[in-house]
């Protein structure tokens, strides 16, 4: 027997609503108990709920990622413009732009973020030479 439950979740939203809707028009027509129909309507419901909430963060998720790139695009172009300054400054000291991690001779250097070191500060390094330290190699 074919499945008729939607696999999309927006077509089973609406198929779901649309059960709801009419399950109680048909009761008497496929012979189905209250204490039946009340473990149906809570199952509807339960779907119904996780489905809003899955759309509902989905949502969320898709505004903060546009707010990310927003806030990247404005703000990142300035701060490249004054490190620009800073390393081209006649004060700006080799170490000072070492220490600060402004520079990465190796051109294939790059973070390694995992779950044990996402803490602000601990991120180490990896050199496509295969140095590991907290900053770019030099």
């Amino acid at each position: 027997m074919a499945d008729f439950v939607p696999k999309q979740d927006n077509a089973r939203y609406v198929w779901l609503t649309n059960l709801k809707t009419n399950l109680p028009k048909h009761v008497p027509e496929i012979d189905i108990t209250p204490a039946r129909l009340a473990q149906v309507n809570a199952w509807v419901n339960e779907l119904l709920a996780a489905l809003a909430l899955v759309r509902q963060k989905r949502d969320e998720w898709l505004a903060a990622s546009a707010q990310k790139k927003l806030t990247a695009r404005r703000n990142l172009a300035g701060l490249r413009k004054e490190i620009a300054r800073w390393k081209t400054s006649s004060n700006g000291s080799t170490g000072a732009i070492a220490g600060l991690q402004l520079s990465a001779p190796c051109p294939r250097w790059m973070p390694i973020i995992t779950s044990r070191n996402w803490r602000p500060g601990a991120i180490p390094a990896r050199c496509g030479c295969g140095s590991r330290s907290g900053a770019p190699p030099m």
